[in-house]
């Protein structure tokens, strides 16, 4: 099978996914290939790969979609995939194999102390009270002694902290550790084999960008951004949103979260809670650093007129509460929009809202905008 029947194959079936609310998975092409296809130098084997982007972007469903379409499909490729499962317990990991993998579920089980279930689909789950990155050691150990048939596998690992100076620590550690080590243990599997070993690693926390120059080439970064225009228009109507597509483009700038929660909140709650809301926690926080008011404003305006050329501190603050994100000099798996005021070269907002806000609060000095104003100056 050729690389581009197998990519059409993979896609066809992904569009058949369907993501949490009940709605068909819309277009990623794109970012397949680029996964797929090791030429397209994105995502390499033997590395782990540091996959970051804008808040709700879609990582974590894109690779449910990805491991789905593997599964059914009769292709060379396994997606494993890792998370914990907060909402249970802040302890628990889980690890979702594809049913081949069983016979060594009990191996991976018996190692770190969980238990062995089968899902409804299928895959073979290991759970445990365990850390997270112990679990990917101990699978990809498990893995190279025990897996046969020189498969591309791809372990992605969900749920990664990086939104405190101790989640930034014990995530540089490991990175720090394991990258070694992985890339031995692919190259004894690929001896055996002749398949790889892919790690990639799923960050939604922009403060990521503070250990990029510490752990530097030893892990791969890249950059997954937000639906393109079309397939937000297509997500939009599988979701029954009834707003024009340019507001919400002008809004979410094609954010699959945001436009999930437009659609269960209605717009006004959303542009409150996930908008405004992060829009005044900053002004408080740049508060109390310059302790001046007049200082905060004429800082702000200095960041929206180019937030590449903002103080440490200004970036520190707006990455910390994931209002703008790090974009340059990184491998980038989507395509990113251009000509847009609310994207610079190196720094961009999350979401167009973010920028078309805070450009009313600095006119007005003043952190008491409604939605109301925000779309008369669309």
């Amino acid at each position: 099978m050729g690389i581009q029947e197998f990519i059409t194959r993979i896609i066809s079936s992904m569009k058949t996914f369907r993501t949490q609310m009940n709605v068909r998975f819309v277009d990623r092409e794109i970012e397949t290939k680029k996964i797929i296809d090791d030429s397209e130098k994105t995502i390499f084997g033997g590395m782990i790969n540091i996959l970051y982007g804008p808040k709700g972007c879609g990582k974590t469903t894109f690779f449910k979609a990805l491991k789905f379409a593997s599964e059914s499909q009769d292709v060379d490729i396994d997606v494993l995939y890792i998370s914990r499962e907060y909402e249970e317990t802040p302890e628990l990991v889980k690890l979702y194999m594809p049913k081949r993998f069983n016979q060594i579920l009990k191996e991976i089980a018996s190692a770190i102390g969980g238990s062995v279930e089968i899902s409804y689909e299928g895959s073979g789950i290991v759970s445990a009270s365990f850390a997270l990155f112990r679990v990917v050691r101990t699978a990809v150990e498990s893995i190279v002694k025990g897996v046969k048939g020189g498969r591309k596998i791809i372990i992605v690992v969900d749920e990664v902290r990086a939104d405190s100076e101790e989640s930034l620590s014990k995530l540089r550690g490991w990175l720090e550790t394991f990258a070694n080590d992985l890339g031995y243990m692919n190259l004894d599997y690929k001896n055996k084999t002749g398949g790889s070993i892919t790690v990639i690693t799923l960050v939604s926390d922009a403060l990521i960008a503070e250990i990029r120059h510490i752990v530097g080439a030893k892990v791969a970064w890249s950059l997954m951004w937000n639906l393109s225009r079309e397939a937000m228009k297509e997500l939009a109507e599988e979701l029954n949103l009834d707003i024009e597509t340019d507001i919400l483009w002008r809004l979410t700038g094609g954010n699959p979260r945001a436009l999930q929660t437009i659609a269960i909140y209605g717009l006004e709650k959303w542009f409150k809670e996930e908008i405004l809301k992060d829009l005044r926690d900053l002004y408080r926080d740049l508060l109390d650093i310059f302790r001046d008011r007049d200082v905060v404003w004429r800082e702000l305006e200095q960041v929206l007129q180019n937030i590449d050329q903002s103080p440490a501190s200004m970036l520190r603050s707006m990455l910390r509460r994931n209002i703008i994100i790090y974009i340059g000099a990184t491998s980038s798996l989507s395509k990113i929009p251009v000509n847009e005021p609310w994207i610079m070269e190196d720094f961009a907002y999350q979401m167009p809202a973010f920028y078309h806000t805070l450009k009313i609060m600095i006119s007005r000095r003043s952190i008491d905008v409604a939605l109301k104003d925000v779309l008369a100056n669309l």
